[in-house]
């Protein structure tokens, strides 16, 4: 969330659990990242996803949906945003509930 708040494009390094899942989503779905090759963290590996990402017509891609994606989050989380509404109403709720 940090880097779709900074509006900054990412290289994954899956380790355990979801994470393996979330370079996937991040990647593939989203395509604001890239993951490592393998999962493994080498210096031509990450030379290779630096220069993806800062150097390719894909990389501007990937800043140029990262930038709309930030756009959206602050949106959301401004006063009168989604966010903020739906934390208000879940305020509510649980107050009833008391």
């Amino acid at each position: 969330m940090e880097s779709v708040g900074g509006g900054v494009a990412m290289i994954g390094r899956p380790f355990m659990g979801d994470q393996g899942m979330n370079v996937k989503t991040v990647e593939s779905v989203w395509g604001i990242g890239v993951g490592l090759e393998g999962g493994v963290l080498t210096k031509a590996g990450i030379l290779k996803a630096l220069g993806q990402v800062l150097g390719t017509e894909k990389g501007k891609q990937m800043r140029d949906n990262v930038a709309v994606l930030r756009e959206l989050a602050h949106n959301a989380a401004a006063p009168t945003g989604s966010s903020s509404r739906n934390f208000g109403r879940l305020v509510e709720i649980v107050t009833k509930s008391i």
